[in-house]
């Protein structure tokens, strides 16, 4: 007799208590996923703001460089052994502040005070003399402790016209 009221119990009620306990299970489901998207989209949205923080970065990066280049300048601005530059070595005219600037047989030693910085080309800081005023009587990079390799514009003394011959 215990066993058939325990069989019929379990008939009435193990339908439902089935049900209940499936039904509870995809509520459950349902809660967890909506959470799991709220979190999934808070995610992409933290991901979207670092990508578009990054690619302002980037077009202010690319932007400062394209400022350089304009005033003849490259990124780095690396002295270390300017002796070995090709580009050195071989002579080569600056482009820097609307002229060109050729290399002079001479060198001139100063002190840190007595130059500041005005730029760089190929990465290599270029000095002026503190104080001058453009158009600049000459440029300088440094090539030893307190040694300046002269750069000469070719402008003309009387008129102190640039000579714009090669510029590009």
């Amino acid at each position: 007799m215990a066993e058939e009221v325990k069989e019929s119990r379990l008939k009435k009620w193990g339908l439902p208590i089935l049900a209940c306990i499936i039904l509870t299970g995809v509520v459950i489901w349902g809660i967890k996923t909506k959470e799991g998207k709220k979190e999934d989209e808070e995610a992409r949205e933290e991901e979207q703001k670092k990508e578009e923080q990054a690619e302002k970065e980037k077009e202010e990066e690319e932007k400062k460089e394209e400022e350089k280049k304009e005033d003849g300048e490259v990124a780095g601005d690396d002295d270390s052994n300017i002796k070995e530059q090709d580009w050195f070595k071989k002579g080569e005219k600056i482009k820097f502040d609307g002229a060109s600037w050729k290399k002079a047989s001479r060198t001139e030693f100063l002190s840190d005070d007595e130059v500041e910085r005005k730029g760089s080309y190929k990465g290599v800081p270029l000095f002026i003399k503190a104080g001058d005023m453009r158009p600049y009587g000459a440029i300088y990079i440094k090539i030893d402790e307190d040694e300046y390799q002269v750069y000469e514009n070719n402008y003309s003394e009387g008129f102190g016209l640039i000579n714009t011959e090669d510029i590009s």
